[in-house]
């Protein structure tokens, strides 16, 4: 194949004339559309027969939500902890960057204790997972959250603050 540099170099080379010029640039594309045209040809042929059938249309799975949820690492709401053995209350979640550092305190009838990741709990749960507002706990096998109280329950709530006298009371 004859480059265009070889192309520009034997233009260079001969009396550029009037009709030259143009001449050249009729026959390389001349010679552009040869070689397309043999390009074409020895590609194999398509028939109707030889196309692949065009594809059903066919229904598309429902979504699960639940497996949905689990792939961002959420808990959906009805596998929250709904029937222990044993009543169970988180009080503090200490979530670490590596699991095994992680703890949680959780409030038996027995009393309240740290558990890591993989410890049994009283009534034959193990927990599972710790984030810093729930637990995953492992019961019966199946994995149900352990959230903190609500805040109605909380022995501490937070008060009011005692709103601030309006600027015009304020003396420098």
């Amino acid at each position: 194949m004859i480059s265009l540099n070889a192309v520009h170099a034997l233009l260079a080379r001969l009396p550029l004339s009037q009709g030259l010029l143009p001449a050249s640039a009729c026959a390389l594309c001349a010679w552009l559309a040869l070689g397309s045209w043999d390009f074409i040809q020895q590609l194999p042929a398509q028939t109707a027969g030889d196309a692949a059938p065009a594809p059903t249309a066919q229904p598309l799975p429902a979504l699960d939500p639940n497996g949905i949820a689990s792939l961002f690492g959420a808990v959906p709401p009805e596998t929250q902890a709904s029937a222990y053995a044993v009543p169970l209350t988180l009080l503090a979640s200490l979530a670490a960057p590596r699991s095994e550092d992680s703890r949680a305190l959780i409030r038996a009838p027995g009393g309240a204790a740290f558990y890591s990741i993989g410890d049994r709990l009283p009534g034959g749960a193990s927990l599972s997972a710790i984030s810093p507002d729930h637990v995953v706990v492992l019961q019966g096998g199946r994995l149900q959250t352990l959230a903190f109280p609500s805040h109605s329950a909380r022995l501490l709530t937070p008060t009011a603050e005692p709103a601030l006298p309006p600027l015009a009371e304020i003396q420098p």
